[in-house]
């Protein structure tokens, strides 16, 4: 009785803001599911990889390349305009502490690899008050579970730090941050992104993320997010 009124609490958040198509794939999700439960048990399945996991690297940037002059303007605008960065990020951290309780936990582990490479393109680009401005704005926000990796970000100042051999920011450089959604987390993720045209944070996602989604509720609790060859996102 209780994961009824919980489903139907979900359905009308998410017809209540607009996800239509994220709702029709949420009920399609319920109904395969409770078909699924009944067969759960059966097979032997390997516990790290979960029953319907894929990953879609590009997915989330299908935008990116629908026109060749909306992709030329975006870029323009990367490089001349440094709030873009501030725009872009306040943007999805507004719509992540806003989301349905349920799947909150979820979409904040967007966050922080978003913010990472926000911050490392800034200074990359030599953009650095704006850099300094996107750090002391933002930062904050992440400092209670990745301390050791602001403390290696804020000693990023300058272009040439990037390979001056500090240990968090060489991998963020070299390896990929993962992200792992039930599917509904990761649809309600790139309508989002999709309707608000946040094609920077696509690019990100894109070249920056390795997202595996996952057929299973969402998880009930914040993960820490970890680089894809160790696990371990700090160092």
């Amino acid at each position: 009785m209780e994961d009824a009124q919980q489903e139907e609490r979900v359905l009308h958040w998410l017809k209540k803001r607009g996800y239509t198509e994220v709702a029709k794939h949420y009920e399609e999700d319920q109904a395969h599911a409770a078909v699924g439960s009944a067969e759960e048990g059966n097979e032997s399945e390997d516990s790290s990889v979960p029953s319907g996991a894929f990953t879609d690297e590009r997915l989330l940037c299908k935008r990116i390349g629908e026109a060749n002059q909306s992709a030329l303007l975006f870029r323009s605008l990367r490089m001349s305009d440094p709030m873009l960065y501030h725009r872009n990020y306040n943007e999805l951290q507004t719509w992540t502490c806003n989301a349905l309780e349920a799947y909150k936990p979820e979409l904040l582990t967007v966050a922080f690899p978003v913010f990472v490479h926000s911050y490392l393109k800034l200074v990359e680009r030599g953009m650095i008050e704006a850099a300094r401005a996107f750090l002391q704005t933002w930062g904050p926000d992440h400092a209670e579970t990745y301390q050791l990796e602001l403390r290696s970000l804020t000693a990023v100042q300058r272009p040439d730090h990037l390979t001056a051999g500090n240990g968090f920011v060489k991998r963020a450089l070299t390896d990929k941050f993962v992200l792992r959604l039930c599917s509904i987390s990761y649809r309600l993720l790139q309508s989002f992104l999709s309707d608000h045209n946040l094609l920077l944070i696509m690019e990100i996602l894109n070249e920056q993320v390795h997202v595996v989604v996952e057929e299973r509720p969402p998880m009930p609790r914040f993960q820490v997010v970890t680089f894809r060859n160790d696990g371990i996102a700090g160092g």
